[in-house]
C-alpha cells in the first residue's frame, strides 16, 4: 500500500544566489522518496516527501547540514513574517524620504 507524500513548507536563511537554491535542492532530491523545489526570492522550500522514508526533522538537518538555516513554515507564522517584513520595509522607505528631502 503506497502512502501519500506529505508536503513541507520550509524558510531557508542564508541562499545569496541561485546556485544556493540549487544546492539545496539537490541535497534534498537526494534523500530517498523526497521531492524539492526551492524558490530563493522568498527564500523557502517546498518539500514532497513519503513518511515512512523521511521526516520534518531529516529534512531540516539535511538542509542546515549543507549550510543554511532552515525552519518549518506555519501559517501563523507565515502571517507574522509577513508583518515584520511590511513594518521594515515602511521604516526604511520613511528613512529614504527623510534623507532625500
Amino acid at each position: 500500500m503506497a502512502t501519500k507524500p506529505t508536503e513541507l513548507e520550509v524558510l531557508v536563511t542564508g541562499m545569496t544566489c541561485a546556485a544556493c537554491a540549487t544546492r539545496i535542492e539537490k541535497v534534498l532530491n537526494r534523500l530517498p522518496k523526497v521531492a524539492a523545489t526551492v524558490n530563493l526570492a522568498t527564500e523557502h522550500a517546498r518539500i514532497n516527501y513519503d513518511v515512512e522514508l523521511a521526516n520534518e526533522d531529516v529534512i531540516i538537518a539535511a538542509i542546515r547540514k549543507a549550510g543554511y538555516g532552515a525552519r518549518p513554515i506555519i501559517a501563523a507564522n507565515d502571517a507574522e513574517e509577513d508583518s515584520q517584513k511590511l513594518a521594515a520595509y515602511q521604516a526604511e522607505r520613511r528613512l529614504f524620504w527623510i534623507a532625500a528631502t
